[in-house]
C-alpha cells in the first residue's frame, strides 16, 4: 500500500480541524513525496499526490483568508481575489 494512502484516509474529515502549521507541514511532506514518486517513475501515484496537494492548498488558502483582515491581499491572490 502506498505510504500516502493512510494519510489521505485519515485526512478526510479532519482537514477542517487541522491547525494551519500542520497543514503547511503536510503540504511540504507531500510535495517531497510527489517528487520522489515521479523520480521513481511512479507517475500515477505522483498524480494522486498532486491532486491531494491541490485540495490541501485550497484548504490552507481558506484558513488564511479567514485569518486575513478585510481588504488585505493574500500572497497568492491578485487584487481581484483570483488565485495567481
Amino acid at each position: 500500500m502506498p505510504r500516502g494512502r493512510k494519510r489521505r484516509t485519515a485526512k478526510r474529515g479532519a482537514d477542517r480541524e487541522m491547525p494551519k502549521h500542520e497543514l503547511e507541514r503536510m503540504i511540504v511532506e507531500l510535495e517531497e513525496e510527489m517528487i520522489a514518486a515521479a523520480d521513481e517513475l511512479r507517475f500515477e501515484y505522483a498524480a494522486q499526490l498532486r491532486d491531494e496537494l491541490r485540495e490541501l492548498r485550497r484548504d490552507l488558502q481558506e484558513i488564511r483568508s479567514q485569518e486575513a483582515p478585510v481588504g488585505e491581499i493574500l500572497p497568492h491572490e491578485t487584487p481581484s481575489g483570483d488565485m495567481a
